[in-house]
């Protein structure tokens, strides 16, 4: 199996397993707020552990430690389809390798594991990731963010990894959405993504043609 059928087929997984067991990151008391027993002992906050120790190699965090696991979701995706340490800047934060995916391609590195594209001249594949920013507080301005412009230091951002791809959308799989891995479904024309103010770029796989 090629890399990135083993990588869609990951998040296909993960995405059938949350589903089918109605799962959430935490569940926890009406009364106190806090995790109803053990974190470890509740299946989607268990699952959300093993994405920080194998996405990222941090065995302390889980669904109930109340910080946002889409990145390590992401990460874990990649090490499960043979991703190398030294292939993708594995971070808690979205933001680094959306930096990365964008710089490889305005510096010449089309031979890197993600190259960031813009959404008006690539047709997003299966393995590819769809990078968009968000925002802290819904009552916060619009970051100015866009694939020409990427501040240095941390911002909040999101990924999802494309699973499936047509003329008139694109499914993508992503984690920490209401609380679970998610499907979402962006539309498109002629199979490009319909621009959306939040999107900043689609991150093409290196084994998908430009």
């Amino acid at each position: 199996m090629s890399r990135i059928a083993t990588l869609v087929e990951n998040a296909k997984t993960e995405l059938a397993t949350w589903k089918r067991d109605g799962l959430v990151e935490c569940v926890r008391s009406d009364v106190t707020g806090k995790p109803l027993g053990d974190p470890l002992n509740q299946p989607g906050s268990r699952l959300v552990a093993g994405y920080w120790s194998e996405g990222l190699g941090d065995p302390s965090r889980n669904g109930c430690s109340q910080v946002a696991w889409s990145a390590a979701f992401i990460c874990w995706c990649l090490r499960r389809s043979g991703v190398k340490l030294d292939e993708f800047p594995f971070s808690a934060g979205h933001h680094s390798y959306i930096r990365w995916a964008i710089a490889n391609s305005t510096r010449g590195k089309p031979d890197k594991l993600y190259c960031g594209m813009r959404l008006g001249e690539y047709r997003p594949r299966p393995g590819d990731m769809i990078a968009a920013w968000r925002k802290a507080r819904k009552s916060d301005p619009d970051p100015n963010i866009s694939f020409d412009n990427q501040p240095d230091a941390f911002y909040p951002a999101h990924c999802d990894i494309v699973v499936e791809a047509a003329e008139d959308r694109v499914i993508a799989i992503g984690g920490n959405l209401s609380e679970r891995v998610k499907e979402a479904r962006y539309p498109a024309t002629g199979g490009l993504l319909v621009p959306q103010r939040q999107l900043i770029c689609v991150l093409r796989h290196a084994d998908n043609p430009n």
